[in-house]
Protein backbone atom coordinates (compact mmCIF):
# COMPACT_ATOMS: atom_id res chain seq x y z
CA UNK A 1 0.00 0.00 0.00
CA UNK A 2 1.46 3.03 -1.26
CA UNK A 3 0.45 6.99 0.08
CA UNK A 4 1.16 9.85 -2.39
CA UNK A 5 2.74 12.19 0.12
CA UNK A 6 4.46 15.15 -2.21
CA UNK A 7 2.94 16.62 -5.93
CA UNK A 8 5.93 18.41 -7.06
CA UNK A 9 4.50 19.51 -10.58
CA UNK A 10 3.19 18.68 -13.83
CA UNK A 11 5.06 19.78 -16.79
CA UNK A 12 5.57 19.46 -20.43
CA UNK A 13 9.12 18.82 -22.27
CA UNK A 14 10.14 20.39 -25.05
CA UNK A 15 8.76 17.67 -27.17
CA UNK A 16 5.21 18.74 -25.57
CA UNK A 17 5.13 15.20 -23.56
CA UNK A 18 3.91 15.44 -20.25
CA UNK A 19 5.68 14.34 -17.14
CA UNK A 20 5.22 14.27 -13.54
CA UNK A 21 7.66 14.33 -10.61
CA UNK A 22 6.32 12.93 -7.16
CA UNK A 23 6.95 11.22 -4.10
CA UNK A 24 5.40 8.32 -2.10
CA UNK A 25 5.93 6.66 1.28
CA UNK A 26 5.53 2.97 1.80
CA UNK A 27 5.07 1.77 5.41
CA UNK A 28 7.58 -0.47 6.44
CA UNK A 29 6.87 -2.78 9.68
CA UNK A 30 9.74 -4.04 11.78
CA UNK A 31 10.50 -5.69 15.14
CA UNK A 32 13.23 -3.69 17.37
CA UNK A 33 14.59 -4.31 20.85
CA UNK A 34 12.46 -1.76 22.71
CA UNK A 35 9.20 -2.16 20.70
CA UNK A 36 7.99 -5.40 19.67
CA UNK A 37 5.94 -3.62 16.68
CA UNK A 38 7.52 -0.55 15.35
CA UNK A 39 6.72 1.03 11.71
CA UNK A 40 8.54 3.83 9.78
CA UNK A 41 7.91 5.26 6.33
CA UNK A 42 10.17 4.83 3.20
CA UNK A 43 9.70 7.50 0.91
CA UNK A 44 10.33 6.69 -3.32
CA UNK A 45 10.71 9.14 -5.99
CA UNK A 46 8.65 8.96 -8.74
CA UNK A 47 8.45 10.34 -12.40
CA UNK A 48 5.52 9.52 -14.89
CA UNK A 49 5.34 10.12 -18.46
CA UNK A 50 2.45 11.07 -21.17
CA UNK A 51 -1.23 10.47 -20.03
CA UNK A 52 0.24 8.84 -17.13
CA UNK A 53 1.43 11.90 -15.46
CA UNK A 54 -1.69 13.86 -16.78
CA UNK A 55 -4.15 11.24 -14.59
CA UNK A 56 -1.83 11.64 -11.70
CA UNK A 57 -1.97 15.48 -12.10
CA UNK A 58 -5.65 15.54 -12.48
CA UNK A 59 -6.75 12.40 -10.13
CA UNK A 60 -4.24 12.59 -7.16
CA UNK A 61 -3.96 14.45 -4.18
CA UNK A 62 -1.49 14.16 -0.80
CA UNK A 63 -2.55 11.48 1.16
CA UNK A 64 -4.36 9.48 -1.63
CA UNK A 65 -3.71 5.89 -2.19
CA UNK A 66 -1.97 4.55 -5.13
CA UNK A 67 -0.81 1.32 -7.02
CA UNK A 68 2.42 1.78 -9.47
CA UNK A 69 3.70 -0.57 -11.40
CA UNK A 70 6.99 -0.03 -12.96
CA UNK A 71 11.36 -0.31 -13.29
Amino acid sequence: EFRRVLFRSLKFGQSGKAYSRFSIAVDRPFQSSADKNSQTADFINCVAFGKTAEFIGEYFRKGRKILLNGR
